[in-house]
């Protein structure tokens, strides 16, 4: 599977950071107070990101700048009460939400590792400067990973860190990753780059997650965990790449095996489909809500301008094949990740716009997700960036913009970016979006003629731990829609001919789920299949394959 970069590399920004126990309270080698500028690469791919930091644990305040500003994470814990601020881009200006600091309240990410445990090698040269170097090796599966960090022989200043190996980020794939220190300045720091920015001294705004760090929270971590239990929770540190430490690690274990056990008691029982522990089982349903999944709405779908659908032009239900999936005609893209980024409503949209673009071309494109997320701030149904939307407002946005974008010519970065659309890289235009709020026979008669469409479902707690099977949890209601995805196919299950269900791609990755998809049963509308349902028409197409 081509490995989508610029998002990897997003992610491996924030996984470097590790925790300190509590505020102003250093354990590492570093002092409290410090100025440093890197750069984080992956070799052979152009990414190559500045990051600058400044630190005054002292005083509990840090700021973290990334890409020269276009993202900036503003810590002030010496406020009462302590605020987390963040400046995210809107499409075209930079708005700062202010948020509680009610998730990490006892941490503040630190930029350089613990080496005072690893082992010292051989010095060496690295970018022209004689260097210490230190090495962590960890191994895993029969897989080794490499830490090695240098340090200047002449006065301990950071040079640079790298890894190698399996970092369980999308995907089992071997990879290297660079950070480059350019500048350290220790003891010492410019205190007015903590300072307010006016958006900030002036937001009202909190952030619709209302989540303090919802891009530092849950991704991955490149250290290993500093409490070594043999435990089915540091099993589960160790695969999905976390790191917690203090009274964090015991609050996450106790979510953990709080989850765990309801995971156990499920499968204990007589059942069409089974639980298992995934990247969501360290979080209460609360906080994956408030990371993950959709606000409630304010418009409903049907009060937005598009067409209403016309079953009269459908062929009758008994002529429809029993099973049909359009993985099987290649006209769905590999599952992506959304990372912290509560864009599910900009990937189902995506997924549509491919589906109906494969129809067109028998080219079948990966279509932007970012594109939509950053270009649908200011539309007559607007979105708001990485704290949510719905598919059907995307697909209106995308029609006011004019086209949509190859997900290679705009990659995915998992937060808010500038608006970056170029009409004359569109894909295509879309002429129509059909929305369907009827029958489920309506749905998957136009599923089989006009491709897959994007839906909204009502996520419950058991919905998130779903590994396989058949799911029908009656808990799971019509209503009260919390997630986008993407409707690929129907069919009749194997073990119960008499059972009808539907096939959903995620935005949750891969090792969610039955990689990735979910099949539920088409029981009167459960979770709300059907109460959200859209495609589009297209309107001219920019690219045909001869």
């Amino acid at each position: 599977m081509k490995l989508n970069y610029l998002s990897l590399f997003l992610i491996l920004f924030f996984s470097i950071f590790q925790f300190t126990e509590q505020i102003g309270v250093s354990k590492s080698p570093w002092p409290d107070k410090y100025h440093l500028e890197l750069t984080l690469s992956i070799p052979g791919s152009s990414i190559n990101q500045p990051i600058t930091c400044d630190y005054d644990l002292s005083s509990n305040k840090v700021r973290i700048d990334q890409y020269h500003g276009l993202s900036v994470n503003l810590f002030r814990y010496d406020q009462d009460p302590k605020y987390y601020y963040e400046m995210v881009v809107a499409q075209t200006q930079q708005i700062c939400f202010k948020n509680h600091s009610n998730l990490y309240s006892n941490t503040i990410p630190v930029f350089l590792p613990d080496y005072s445990k690893w082992t010292k090698l051989d010095p060496e040269v690295r970018r022209g400067v004689r260097v210490n170097a230190y090495q962590l090796t960890t191994k895993k599966h029969d897989t080794e990973t490499i830490y090695t960090f240098y340090i200047n022989t002449e006065n301990n200043h950071p040079v640079q860190y790298t890894v190698k190996g399996v970092l369980d980020i999308f995907a089992q794939h071997f990879d290297e990753y660079i950070i480059n220190y350019y500048i350290y300045i220790p003891d010492r720091v410019d205190d007015s780059v903590f300072d307010l920015p006016k958006i900030c001294a002036e937001s009202d705004q909190y952030s619709y997650n209302h989540v303090f760090g919802r891009n530092l929270f849950n991704f991955k971590k490149l250290f290993p965990s500093p409490i070594k239990e043999e435990s089915e929770f540091d099993k589960f540190l160790e695969k999905y790449s976390k790191n917690y430490a203090g009274e964090e690690y015991f609050k996450r274990k106790q979510i953990f095996e709080r989850n765990l056990n309801k995971i156990n008691q499920h499968n204990k029982k007589k059942s069409t489909y089974t639980l298992a522990v995934n990247k969501f089982a360290d979080l209460t349903f609360e906080e994956v809500e408030s990371i993950y999944l959709l606000p409630k709405r304010d418009v409903p779908i049907s009060k937005q301008s598009a067409l209403n659908f016309n079953s009269e032009k459908l062929m009758p239900n008994d002529q429809l094949p029993h099973h049909f999936n359009w993985l099987n005609y290649g006209a769905v893209t590999s599952v992506k990740d959304q990372g912290t980024c509560s864009s599910s409503w900009a990937f189902a949209a995506a997924g549509t716009l491919e589906g109906q673009y494969f129809l067109a071309t028998s080219n079948l494109e990966s279509v932007s997700a970012q594109n939509i997320i950053d270009c649908s701030w200011e539309s007559e149904y607007p979105s708001y960036g990485c704290d949510g939307s719905s598919h059907w407002k995307a697909l209106n946005s995308v029609k006011e913009m004019g086209g949509f974008m190859n997900k290679n010519d705009y990659p995915y970065l998992s937060v808010s970016g500038y608006c970056a659309f170029d009409k004359s890289q569109s894909l295509s235009t879309i002429d129509k979006i059909v929305n369907i709020t009827s029958s489920d026979y309506e749905v998957a008669q136009s599923l089989y003629e006009y491709g897959p469409m994007s839906i909204s479902l009502h996520v419950i707690e058991s919905l998130l731990f779903y590994s396989g099977g058949l799911y029908n949890d009656v808990m799971c209601s019509q209503e009260n829609v919390n997630y986008a995805a993407l409707l690929i196919g129907y069919g009749f299950w194997e073990e119960d001919p008499t059972q009808a269900y539907w096939l959903i791609k995620s935005s949750w990755g891969d090792t969610w789920g039955d990689e990735g998809y979910l099949y539920i049963a088409r029981d009167n509308n459960l979770c709300g299949v059907c109460s959200e349902v859209s495609y589009v028409v297209l309107g001219d197409i920019s690219s045909i394959d001869n």
